[in-house]
């Protein structure tokens, strides 16, 4: 069975396979417990989307240096981790895919300095490869990152967000890093980073559309989240932003937004959502950004991790877990 019909990420599972062993060694530390919490953070499970964006960008741009591929994608992970469990922290989760977060397991001080032990294992890699334009790179889609995630906080509580200012943080939080992932990949090969940078955005902002989707209608058996998360935290995304904005009905459940508990008619607001065309428009959207994400990829020459890349958009966008 070819890798694009088992599971796009499939090409690159024996280069994961040294991914995920490269990063266990970077988690290694004198501080016991601190190599403890990175070892439980790495073992959580996840789906490696990151590394995995980056290893397939470099083989599509012609590239051939494994060894290489292996330690910034390590270092693209090691990025994600850090910003798990420092979110995990500020949102106060205590489960994440089935399994304590590392605050509940080590507790919030620890865990948000662990974060900050993965980010200096990260600039360590970058520093010791040597390549500016990857360490630039980085750099620029980490602070992006830092303000999307920022912005998110102060939106935080508030019903009435313009769909605008969705696509800002979501671009900030998601979809630049994704770009950044696959840039690397184009700029370790030498060639094609511009397109595959372009493929990675769209990408993000598909794959963040289908994740908020899921927060209405996923099944936490598969997505490891809880329903709606989003709803109770009072993170107003696309599904909800476009149900108020079509439904006047939608006002009835303003009071429960952001009270840390689902509304008791939840299946019927959710009901409601997928009457007023909402849910149905999200998943519309991120089909788009997937048909783009390919778009952006005309000019590559056709190999097994251009098949690949082009599955992982049409995978993340109709994604169910």
């Amino acid at each position: 069975m070819s890798a694009t019909a088992a599971h796009p990420l499939a090409l690159v599972e024996d280069e994961l396979r040294l991914v995920e062993d490269y990063i266990q060694s970077q988690l290694q530390s004198p501080v016991r417990r601190l190599a403890d919490l990175g070892g439980h953070v790495l073992h959580s499970g996840g789906k490696r989307l990151r590394p995995a964006l980056t290893l397939m960008a470099h083989r599509a741009a012609g590239g051939r240096e494994v060894e290489r591929a292996v330690a910034i994608a390590s270092a693209m992970e090691l990025v994600h981790m850090a910003t798990l469990v420092h979110d995990d922290v500020v949102d106060g989760t205590e489960t994440r895919r089935g399994s304590p977060t590392a605050g509940v397991a080590f507790g919030n001080a620890a865990t948000v300095l662990s974060g900050d032990f993965m980010l200096s294992r990260a600039m360590r890699i970058l520093a010791e490869d040597g390549d500016l334009a990857i360490i630039r790179c980085v750099a620029n889609v980490t602070c992006q990152m830092s303000e999307g995630e920022v912005d998110q906080v102060f939106l935080r509580g508030q019903w009435d967000v313009p769909e605008s200012r969705y696509y800002q943080v979501i671009e900030r939080k998601t979809a630049a890093f994704l770009s950044g992932c696959a840039r690397a990949g184009g700029l370790l090969a030498g060639n094609y980073s511009d397109a595959l940078a372009d493929y990675g955005y769209h990408l993000g902002m598909a794959f963040q559309m289908a994740d908020d989707l899921l927060d209405y209608q996923g099944a936490q058996a598969e997505t490891g989240k809880a329903l709606g998360t989003d709803f109770k935290d009072g993170s107003a995304t696309l599904p909800l932003i476009h149900w108020i904005h079509h439904d006047p009905e939608a006002g009835r459940w303003r009071s429960a937004f952001g009270t840390g508990q689902l509304p008791s008619d939840w299946d019927s607001m959710v009901d409601k959502m997928s009457a007023a065309g909402s849910l149905a428009y999200v998943r519309d959207c991120a089909t788009e950004h997937a048909e783009r994400a390919k778009q952006a990829l005309q000019r590559l020459p056709e190999s097994d991790a251009l098949l690949a890349l082009l599955a992982a958009a049409d995978f993340v966008a109709a994604r169910n877990h």
